[in-house]
C-alpha cells in the first residue's frame, strides 16, 4: 500500500442508490423533473467515470482531480451517496498524492461505478424508487 494511503479510514456502508432522498426530491419538484434530471444524469455519471478511467490510465491527476470534482457533484444530486463520498475523499487525497499513484487512488471510484449506473439505470428504466 502507498505511503500515503495508510491509515486511511475506510467509508462506512451506504445504499448505491438513496431511494429516501429521491423520495424527498419527488416531493419538491415532481416526479416528472426528477425522472428527467436521472436520465440526463445517467449520461454525465457514464461519461465522468469513463473519462476519469482514462485519465488514471494517463496517469493524469489533474484531470482525474476535476473529474472527480464533477462526480461528486452530480452523483450527490442523483442520490448515489457512495459515489459522491467517494469522489470527494478523491479530491481530498489527490492533493497530496504523486501522479504515478492516479491509477490506485481513482480505484474506489472505478470500483463503485459499475454498481453505481446500474441502480440508476433500473430508476431511471423503472421509473420508480429502486
Amino acid at each position: 500500500m502507498l505511503g500515503w494511503l495508510k491509515g486511511r479510514p475506510r467509508a462506512p456502508a451506504r445504499p448505491i442508490l438513496d431511494s429516501e432522498f429521491l423520495a424527498r426530491l419527488e416531493g419538491h419538484i415532481g416526479a416528472d423533473v426528477v425522472q428527467e434530471l436521472l436520465s440526463d444524469g445517467l449520461i454525465e455519471i457514464e461519461d465522468r467515470l469513463q473519462a476519469l478511467e482514462r485519465a488514471a490510465a494517463r496517469h493524469d491527476r489533474g484531470e482525474a482531480l476535476r473529474l472527480a470534482h464533477d462526480i461528486t457533484g452530480i452523483a450527490g444530486h442523483l442520490g448515489l451517496s457512495a459515489l459522491s463520498l467517494a469522489s470527494a475523499s478523491l479530491v481530498r487525497e489527490g492533493r497530496e498524492a504523486p501522479d504515478h499513484a492516479t491509477p490506485a487512488l481513482v480505484a474506489p471510484v472505478l470500483a463503485l461505478g459499475p454498481d453505481a449506473l446500474a441502480a440508476l439505470r433500473r430508476r431511471v428504466e423503472a421509473g420508480v424508487p429502486a
